[in-house]
């Protein structure tokens, strides 16, 4: 046995077969990985720090207590063999590197240990498929962190059908975080465009009935643009999709150019509801038919026939201060371009800003009814539609719309969709019904302090409403400016259910007038 003093702590060189007596602060590197658990059991309580200066095997299940760090260092490094596990319960010196192999587990203990995908091999550099050692980065820590880079994506697991596919699995109780925009994950190219649906369709992240998850800081790039949809097929493309849970807290992300059907998607796993997400402060640019440009010419996913940028069935849940763009409106809205879909109850929609989007806010009954929905203080441009209650199956209920800056946008949009900045869809038909979205009513609704105002060049062109009501039960709709309409400041329609019980300010700038093909009376815009 050879002693020396190396940074004035003891280091020892662990013999095959034997490990000399240790005092606190020790540094022992590690010679031989076959009497690691002895040396570790030797240690016992005391202080002291492993240093691994090559690659050891393990074969065992080997637990390094929390009083024992781990520095790897000259390329060492833990091959873990299959069917064995090294749970860590002390720090981690080396994460910047590959510093854990073979198939086997790691389980850091403590959960403040930040876990990083260069660990188990990621590369990061844009060119390596890193899907496998992401994977084992969020299956081994409760803090996962992406330093700066591409890490690029390819490899799909299956899920119960091909729409649930994903590259990496979520699980409860876990931190994502990353650098911010440059901190990058990454669809490979060419991962979505096959004819076969279940190996040609994936999500990035996929998690169920999750509980105190958060996803924070991370780039998502869809890469819209080599993964467009072939003819005839739906593929997801989802960058977040948890189904079932509690406590998911998705922040400050960057997603971008995605030519499935959504970004994020919170929603239920079958009879098991999810509830309390907040999702804040997230950038989400180009999606659906319009994933970005080339060149300075449009792409267009011409295949893709619905999108919207998040879809949210969790109740009472927090969406707020979102940014969400299609950045070139006059290709994304001739086709399917959805801001936020809101199927919850106690949800709250507030300060998020919305450009491009049609319509920018859905607030529907699917599945099932939905009360106590807020939508206040947000910023939507250039839309077509606004805010939309879709009535799919059965009645909204206690719902608010406050002080919403809502701008329509120019005529050179072509378009079958009724232009306006409330709206009710589809009343004065004679069918009312889940498909036509008009199956019920609208109960205690406050519509009040609200901004809607068109934009267009050329106004004869393209009429457009301020809002488009039916089947108001109890509502209160005041003090909201309504200004350069081509078509009606407040319109009402007919229904079976009708309106009752509506109180209306009307403001400068419109008049109330009647019409019999309407069946309601309505105000016309004189400004």
């Amino acid at each position: 046995m050879r002693n020396h003093i190396l940074r004035a702590s003891l280091v020892i060189f662990l013999a095959a077969a034997s490990y000399a007596t240790v005092a606190l602060g020790l540094t022992v590197t590690v010679k031989d990985s076959g009497h690691l658990d002895q040396l570790i059991a030797h240690l016992g309580t005391k202080q002291a720090t492993l240093q691994i200066d090559r690659e050891h095997l393990i074969n065992e299940n080997v637990v390094v207590p929390p009083n024992i760090r781990l520095r790897f260092i000259r390329g060492g490094s833990l091959n873990i063999a299959a069917g064995a596990t090294v749970s860590i319960g002390g720090l981690v010196e080396g994460e910047q590197r590959q510093i854990f192999r073979g198939s086997g587990s790691v389980h850091f203990i403590d959960s403040s240990v930040k876990v990083t995908p260069q660990m188990f091999g990621a590369k990061g550099d844009g060119q390596t498929d890193d899907t496998l050692a992401v994977q084992k980065a969020i299956d081994s820590g409760d803090e996962v962190f992406f330093p700066d880079g591409t890490y690029l994506l390819g490899k799909i697991t299956p899920g119960p059908n091909f729409l649930e596919n994903r590259l990496l699995t979520l699980r409860s109780n876990i931190s994502i975080s990353g650098a911010g925009k440059t901190s990058i994950l990454k669809l490979k190219d060419h991962l979505l465009d096959g004819v076969n649906d279940s190996t040609s369709n994936t999500n990035v992240m996929v998690g169920y009935d999750l509980v105190n998850v958060t996803i924070t800081n991370i780039a998502f790039d869809l890469n819209g643009a080599k993964n467009l949809t072939p003819p005839g097929k739906i593929r997801n493309a989802y960058a977040i999709y948890v189904l079932g849970g509690h406590g998911l807290s998705i922040r400050n992300n960057f997603l971008s150019e995605s030519a499935g059907r959504n970004m994020i998607v919170i929603q239920n796993h079958g009879e098991k509801k999810g509830f309390n997400a907040v999702v804040s402060g997230n950038t989400l640019r180009n999606g659906g038919y319009y994933i970005g440009s080339r060149s300075g010419s449009p792409v267009e996913n011409v295949n893709n026939t619905d999108f919207s940028f998040m879809y949210v069935v969790w109740d009472d849940s927090i969406i707020e201060k979102n940014w969400i763009e299609e950045q070139d409106p006059d290709v994304s809205l001739q086709h399917p371009a959805g801001g936020i879909e809101v199927h919850a109850s106690n949800t709250k929609a507030m300060g998020n800003t919305l450009i491009g989007t049609n319509p920018a806010f859905y607030l529907a009954t699917s599945p099932g009814p939905k009360e106590k929905i807020t939508v206040s203080d947000n910023e939507i441009r250039n839309s077509i539609r606004g805010i939309v209650f879709f009535l799919y199956d059965g009645n909204l209920t206690d719902i608010n719309v406050i002080h919403n800056n809502i701008e329509l946008t120019n005529s050179s949009i072509k378009t079958s969709d009724v232009c306006a900045g409330i709206i009710v869809p589809t009343g004065n038909l004679e069918v009312f019904d889940k498909p036509h979205a008009n199956a019920g009513y609208v109960e205690r609704v406050n519509i009040t302090d609200n901004t809607i105002f068109n934009n267009f060049s050329n106004k004869k062109l393209y009429p457009c409403d301020g809002m488009v009501l039916h089947s108001l039960h109890t509502a209160k709709i005041t003090n909201n400016n309504i200004n350069g309409m081509t078509g009606t400041g407040i319109m009402f329609l007919g229904s079976p259910w009708g309106s009752q019980d509506v109180e209306i300010e009307i403001v400068p700038g419109l008049v109330e007038s009647s019409d019999s093909r309407l069946g309601a009376r309505y105000a016309t815009c004189t400004c």
